[in-house]
C-alpha cells in the first residue's frame, strides 16, 4: 500500500522498529543519517530497538557532509556500511517493508512511502538488501578514507563491454601503458566475441603503448592479431 503524509511515513517507520522481533535492515541515501539522528521519533526507535536486542544493520553513502551524523549512528546500530551512489530508501524487518519516497533534499521527510507485510515482498527486499550489504564496505573504512584523504581502492567485476572499454580508456589516459593478460579460457571467449580487436582499437587514440602478455608493442602501427603472445 501507499502511505501518504509525512506523519504517516514517520509512524510506519517507527512501528516497523517496534514490531520487529529479531532484526531491522535499513538502506538509505546520504540525506537520511541526519534525520535518523536529528528526528526524535526515529532516533528513539533505533535506541529502543537496540535496547530490546534487535539486530540493526544500516547502509548509506557516507560523505563529508553527513560524516558527523554517521559517526553517531555507528554508536547506535550494530553494523554500518558505506555504498557509493545510493539511489533508494527502504527498511526491512522479518515481517514488514517500508520504502520512503526518494528525496535528496537535506532535512526533509518523505511525504509518501510504500508499505508491505506480504512475505514474498519482504523476502525479495531482504535479498536485495543482502546483496547491497555484500557490495558495501565498512563504515570505519569509509570514514578513514574521508578523514585521512585516502584514495579508495575498489574491486568489481565488469560484465558490460561498454563499461570495460570505458575503464580501459580511463587507465590508458592516466598511465599511458596497459597490460592485457588473459587466461586461456578468457582469451578464447574474447577472440570469439572479437573483443581483443575492439579493446586494442579503443586504446589506440589514447595509448602510447599497450602490453599484451609479456610483450610490448606500439599500437599506432600494429595489426592486433599479429601481436598476441602466449606464456
Amino acid at each position: 500500500m501507499i502511505l501518504k503524509g509525512t506523519q504517516n511515513v514517520i509512524d510506519a517507520e517507527v512501528q516497523s522498529f517496534s514490531k520487529a522481533q529479531t532484526r531491522v535492515d535499513t538502506y538509505m541515501n546520504y540525506t537520511r543519517p541526519p534525520l535518523a539522528i536529528g528526528l526524535d521519533p526515529i532516533r528513539k526507535a533505533f535506541l529502543h530497538s537496540k535496547d530490546r536486542g534487535i539486530h540493526l544493520r544500516y547502509i548509506t553513502e557516507i560523505t563529508k557532509e553527513n560524516l558527523s551524523y554517521c559517526k553517531e549512528l555507528i554508536k547506535i546500530v550494530d553494523e554500518m556500511r558505506h555504498l557509493d551512489a545510493i539511489k533508494g530508501n527502504f527498511m526491512v524487518s522479518e515481517s514488514e517493508y517500508v520504502g520512503p519516497l526518494i528525496l535528496f533534499e537535506h532535512g526533509k521527510i518523505a511525504t509518501q512511502a510504500v508499505y508491505s507485510n506480504i512475505s514474498e515482498v519482504i523476502e525479495q527486499q531482504q535479498y536485495l538488501f543482502d546483496n547491497f550489504w555484500n557490495q558495501a564496505i565498512s563504515a570505519e573504512e569509509r570514514i578513514k578514507e574521508i578523514e585521512e584523504g585516502v584514495i579508495p581502492v575498489r574491486t568489481r567485476l565488469l560484465e558490460n563491454r561498454v563499461e570495460i572499454i570505458k575503464q580501459l580508456k580511463h587507465f590508458v589516459a592516466v598511465v599511458g601503458l596497459v597490460h592485457l593478460v588473459f587466461s586461456c579460457l578468457s582469451y578464447s571467449i574474447i577472440i570469439k566475441t572479437c573483443m581483443i580487436s575492439f579493446l586494442i582499437q579503443s586504446t589506440c587514440e589514447l595509448a602510447t603503448k599497450t602490453k599484451i602478455g609479456n610483450y610490448s608493442c606500439d599500437l599506432s602501427s600494429i595489426n592486433s592479431a599479429n601481436y598476441i603472445r602466449y606464456f
